[in-house]
């Protein structure tokens, strides 16, 4: 007996989109619950900063919006827990005060929690994380107290009462960066000063119990050496307990980022990424990710001034297994309307059950104002298509080199619905040195019709009854494009 393999029905739709704004705003952290994200953005409101939420479905359409007019988020203060969305960040108007919204899944919210310096000593504060081991809520961020920036830490009870605060008291000019609970239930917070007049602590990764009690303490072995204040100390805690963080070797002024990975036990390095040192060009990671496969997922921004194509800076993702070897890293290039490149970053990315990736963050539109972006890809970090109203963008393999260009002339498949069971397919930048082909799945999987397309609109007849299909348009065998189609009879 011969088995046929088909492959699983997948409504995928990889994209890139912009969301417009009145004023500036960003997309800066992507949860995904129930067939579903929900993602936190900062934005201007008329007086002070301000924030809202909003819940997207996998193919990036708005179900609903929340807006939180005295909350200033930071980069990853939005926290699913218990069926509970909790929003946090700085309020406004006020001074040295966080707040912690609590809103339910449908976007309503439940309540809010203002807090303040208890010893009445901090001038101002911003919160940049917020996390939780299922029982504490942790924030942490940076405090300010006679005009010197300190290292901050809190922890809120189930109750949502203030339960320990942290300053830090190691150096001045403190800051966390970042912050994970690891399987050993421990808060890890990378820290970093953020100026200083002679080399000292620069950056390190320190444990905390539930007590914020020190407990653990690493430098990396450069720590002392002046690297200029905007450079970052991000990472996370593995599944395994290790520790992967990136860092910047002295000298690199072109700032490209090392990744170490480090025994949380033995502190000695398991394994460490290099990048070649190439001048003018540039990567900036904003938020690390394990993913289900145990591989590593960077987000952030990427630019090469003195090569072709020339990149400011513009959003990029990066893939590395858990052994510290790269499986691809791209640039996703939007272009502006005289064929320069719009600067942007990604803030945040996660993976999708199926294996997708959606990444979020910002571009700047014509000027220089920002809009919230935000991505989706196949694991390989690729959009094959081009979507309705998707900008004009460059997908620039880092590794091969190779450009691909989504936007503008995107194919057309119509009409939908189709009243007969006929359908158009319009490639604009057909070539004839290309294979096309097309297959019509059913919601089962099942491939109801298909074959090769061999001219740059192709008419054809399909005899097919009513009901919902998938349409996918391949090209050298390679998906560019996914698209339902409804045959109503």
């Amino acid at each position: 007996m011969t088995y046929v393999l088909i492959p699983a029905m997948c409504w995928c739709q990889y994209f890139y989109k912009t969301y417009p704004k009145e004023r500036t705003a960003t997309f800066y952290k992507i949860i995904h619950n129930n067939h579903s994200v929900i993602i936190s953005t900062g934005k201007k409101c008329e007086l002070w900063e301000c924030s809202e939420v909003t819940r997207f479905d996998y193919q990036g359409n708005r179900i609903w919006n929340t807006e939180f007019i005295h909350t200033d988020v930071g980069s990853a203060t939005l926290l699913l827990l218990n069926d509970t969305l909790y929003v946090g960040g700085n309020y406004n108007p006020g001074n040295a005060k966080s707040v912690i919204n609590r809103m339910t899944l449908d976007g309503q919210v439940i309540d809010e929690h203002i807090y303040s310096d208890p010893l009445n000593r901090i001038s101002a504060s911003l919160m940049n994380h917020l996390i939780s081991d299922n029982k504490v809520l942790f924030f942490s961020g940076q405090g300010y107290v006679n005009d010197e920036s300190k290292a901050l830490m809190y922890s809120v009870n189930k109750s949502m009462e203030l339960n320990v605060f942290y300053l830090d008291s190691i150096d001045d000019l403190s800051v966390v960066f970042d912050s994970h609970i690891g399987p050993d239930s421990l808060l890890t917070s990378f820290i970093i000063e953020n100026g200083f007049s002679a080399p000292r602590n620069r950056r390190r990764i320190e444990k905390y119990d539930k007590d914020l009690k020190l407990v653990w303490k690493y430098q990396p072995p450069d720590s002392l050496l002046f690297l200029g204040n905007d450079v970052k100390l991000y990472g996370t805690v593995l599944d395994n307990g290790n520790i992967f963080f990136t860092y910047y070797k002295f000298g690199w002024n072109d700032r490209l980022p090392q990744f170490q990975c480090i025994d949380t036990i033995t502190k000695k390095s398991l394994w460490e990424y290099n990048f070649q040192n190439i001048s003018s060009h540039e990567r900036s990671v904003f938020r690390v990710k394990q993913l289900k496969n145990g591989d590593i997922l960077l987000s952030g921004k990427y630019a090469t001034l003195a090569t072709t194509p020339r990149i400011r800076d513009s959003p990029w993702l990066m893939r590395i297994d858990q052994n510290g070897i790269r499986k691809w890293e791209r640039a996703f290039v939007e272009l502006r309307s005289d064929g320069q490149d719009k600067t942007g970053v990604l803030w945040d990315a996660i993976e999708l059950d199926n294996g997708d990736i959606m990444a979020c963050g910002f571009v700047r539109d014509e000027n220089q104002k920002w809009d919230p972006l935000l991505i989706r890809t196949d694991a390989d970090g690729c959009i094959d298509q081009g979507t309705t109203n998707c900008p004009q963008v460059q997908i620039i393999d880092l590794m091969s080199g190779t450009v691909d260009v989504i936007g503008e002339d995107v194919v057309s498949i119509y009409p939908n619905p189709s009243y007969e069971g006929n359908v158009t397919i319009d490639i604009p930048d057909y070539d004839n040195t290309v294979k096309y082909s097309y297959s019509v799945q059913s919601t089962d999987g099942g491939v109801v019709n298909g074959g090769t397309l061999s001219h740059k609109v192709s008419e054809l007849s399909l005899n097919i009854p009513s009901g919902l299909y998938l349409v996918t348009l391949l090209k050298n065998g390679k998906p560019m494009l996914n698209q339902k189609w409804v045959v109503v009879r």
